[in-house]
């Protein structure tokens, strides 16, 4: 039988797998996707309401895929805030200015007047949290 033997860092399902501590060089794919969905997004006169949904939705789902395995460096955490806050203001993701409110106030809750967005790293956190329990109730 010819079989190839592959080398580590593997990808499944976009996410590289590695058997070292992931560096924040590694998650260059995360931001690059991220990016390239805002890219997408771009053209399409979207309203704020539409840029917040998408956001909520989509964005957050492939950032909660990658924290759901790996802790994802602060650093990057900071970048994935930015970029969805100029999204989010602007409608382009590489813009830093015209927010009408701090980033924070965005990820409050509704109830306390925000917009109620789950800040990333929070959640990042939790997840963490939440595998290591999983584990340690095994």
């Amino acid at each position: 039988m010819d079989i190839a033997q592959g080398a580590l860092p593997v990808r499944y399902l976009g996410v590289p797998f590695s058997p070292r501590k992931m560096k924040r060089s590694d998650f260059h794919p995360l931001l690059d996707k991220i990016s390239a969905r805002f890219n997408s997004w771009m053209m399409k006169h979207l309203s704020f309401a539409g840029r917040f949904q998408l956001i909520q939705t989509v964005i957050y789902s492939i950032i909660s895929f990658w924290a759901s395995m790996f802790i994802i460096p602060n650093k990057c955490v900071r970048i994935l805030e930015k970029m969805c806050g100029s999204f989010l203001w602007n409608g382009v993701p590489d813009t830093g200015r015209g927010a009408k409110i701090s980033w924070e106030f965005v990820c409050t809750l509704k109830e306390a007047g925000g917009l109620g967005l789950k800040s990333l790293a929070d959640w990042n956190t939790v997840l963490w949290f939440e595998a290591d329990l999983a584990i340690v109730c095994v």
